[in-house]
């Protein structure tokens, strides 16, 4: 009999992945009032945070794209 292959924990991804999708979106909401307060009153602090907020929006979307790459093979074969 052959051993099964390690399956990753599908509950504790598809929760990650809800929870980093409010994260993305209030990053989200937080980069564009960012952008405008940068249009309106450019200063390197704001660029500063512009930039770190961009960064964490970059991070969580690579993660909600590994995320999807593990659960979506398994989704087709439900």
């Amino acid at each position: 009999m052959a051993a099964a292959p390690n399956l990753p924990d599908f509950d504790a991804l598809a929760l990650e992945r809800v929870q980093l999708q409010r994260q993305l979106s209030d990053l989200e909401n937080r980069y564009e009032r960012l952008r405008e307060r940068m249009a309106a009153f450019p200063n390197d602090v704001t660029a500063l945070e512009e930039r770190r907020v961009a960064s964490e929006l970059e991070a969580v979307n690579n993660r909600i794209d590994t995320i999807d790459a593990t659960l979506i093979p398994f989704r087709l074969t439900w």
